[in-house]
Order: structure tokens, then sequence, then C-alpha cells
């Protein structure tokens, strides 16, 4: 699986199916991108959708072992 709908993959897709003919490539095109010759060139293909990524975001703010906390930027958000 190959999380990306860069075009700039698909030579190394096409080196790693002639390399391993047997095995099967599949793209998870992100949310907002839309590639043709992506998906063309895997053998199955899967769409992020928004609830996708909400489901799987960090909390807004995570507190360290030393107290110290990251925060999500608001722009994340």
């Amino acid at each position: 699986m190959i999380v990306s709908g860069d075009t700039d993959l698909i030579p190394a897709i096409k080196v790693v199916r002639s390399t391993f003919p047997h095995k099967q490539i599949g793209v998870i095109i992100p949310v907002g991108k839309a590639s043709n010759d992506m998906i063309k060139t895997a053998d199955f293909r899967f769409k992020m959708r928004d609830h996708h990524l909400a489901s799987s975001r960090f909390p807004d703010q995570i507190v360290l072992p030393d107290g110290s906390t990251l925060d999500c930027p608001p722009n994340w958000k």
C-alpha cells in the first residue's frame, strides 16, 4: 500500500511490479488529491475521506512524561 497521489512514484511502482510480479500494489489517495495515473498503475485503490483522517488524529494536546506538552497547530484542526 502506498499512501500518495504523487505520480512521481509511478516509476518506482513499475520497478516493484517487475521485480515482484506476484505482489499486488495498492494506493490510498489522500483527501483533496486525484491521480488517475496512480490508479491505473496500481492493482487496487482506496480514496481517503475526511472521516478517515478525523478518526485517526491525535488529541489536540499531548502531555509528555516530563510534563511538557505538544499542541496541535491551529491550522491542522
